[in-house]
């Protein structure tokens, strides 16, 4: 124990005054035997675990590295470039502290580590803090233990920030999320998709799929799911138990597999709601009156000239379709 003893104390005192170089923290140790002769030109393979709250406290991130010491005995890693066994060492919340380090080492490359004393962090790794929020996929923030909450991290998969809420991860726009945006398809930021109804991968976006599911379309029913389809097309809420849409229980799916009824996704054609029109006519013994109703197709405005057994001679006005004002915009969503 003379031997790791020693190497402790080196140790201690490099990690309190070396300098670091992000996105690591530098070590370096001094490897002496018991007779304080230097361990020279050794290979050895050093564990490295930071733990949270106290010297017991619990690991929030390990790793392992192999390392050759030089003719004095030295080497030199950098933490949290190594082979991580737990966690994710740029997930971890510095200033949710305090941290300490704890060091083994495996002198004959058995596998069996011998543990040394556990030393504090100090100012060094808290420099990190300002360093950025970490930046790591979906799956890295998944393997993070016992995240605080608060955690922020940026998502490389969703190209958003993500923070911790206390029971999951969640973000400002949440997968799923649509948005008008103002400018050209081929200006649309990252981390957001055209809702122009394309077939999408099920595993390369799977927030988005989990979140959606097939509501706007099955894809090919395996490894697809489509987005929505807005293009040309205003947005309704869902009727629930509103009672506002009378056509609610009618409505159908505009891909193949997607929603039907009073779900999101679902879809209708355009329609008029039903009227009619009350005009006089002449009576030229036709039997009409002046109270006769007259059903008025919706592209026909009625005149003034009648025919003489009654029914009203109409002209074609209007447009292409019925609509109110309007202006284009992309609608996005994000994944």
């Amino acid at each position: 124990m003379k031997t790791f003893l020693q190497l402790f104390i080196a140790v201690s005192i490099s990690i309190i005054s070396q300098a670091q170089t992000l996105p690591g923290i530098n070590y370096q140790a001094l490897l002496r035997n018991a007779e304080g002769q230097p361990l020279a030109s050794q290979t050895i393979i050093v564990q490295v675990s930071i733990l949270h709250g106290s010297e017991t406290g619990t690991p929030v991130y390990t790793e392992t590295q192999n390392a050759t010491t030089n003719a004095f005995g030295q080497i030199n890693l950098s933490i949290g470039e190594g082979e991580s066994t737990l966690g994710v060492f740029g997930a971890i919340n510095w200033g949710n502290g305090p941290f300490f380090l704890k060091t083994a080492v495996d002198l004959t490359g058995s596998g069996t580590f011998h543990e040394l004393e556990v030393v504090k962090f100090y100012s060094v790794p808290y420099s990190l803090v300002s360093a950025g929020i970490p930046a790591m996929s979906s799956d890295a923030r998944d393997a993070i233990q016992s995240p605080v909450s608060g955690m922020q991290i940026f998502n490389t998969n969703r190209k958003c920030i993500e923070f911790f809420t206390g029971t999951g991860w969640t973000s400002s726009d949440a997968p799923g999320t649509i948005k008008p945006f103002a400018s050209s398809a081929d200006k649309i930021p990252e981390g957001w998709l055209l809702c122009d109804g394309s077939e999408i991968s099920r595993t390369e976006y799977t927030e988005l799929f989990e979140a959606i599911g097939i509501g706007w379309g099955a894809g090919n029913s395996t490894t697809t799911y489509n987005l929505p389809d807005l293009r040309g097309q205003f947005l309704r809420g869902v009727d629930i138990t509103a009672g506002v849409d009378p056509d609610k229980t009618i409505r159908t799916a505009k891909y193949s597999g997607g929603n039907t009824g009073n779900n999101v996704g679902s879809f209708q054609e355009d329609i008029y709601y039903q009227h009619s029109h009350l005009y006089p006519v002449i009576n030229t013994g036709c039997g009409l009156t002046w109270t006769e109703t007259y059903w008025a197709l919706p592209s026909v405005q009625l005149t003034n000239a009648y025919n003489h057994c009654g029914a009203p001679v109409g002209e074609s006005s209007g447009g292409n379709e019925t609509r109110p004002r309007n202006a284009y915009v992309n609608y996005i969503i994000k994944f």
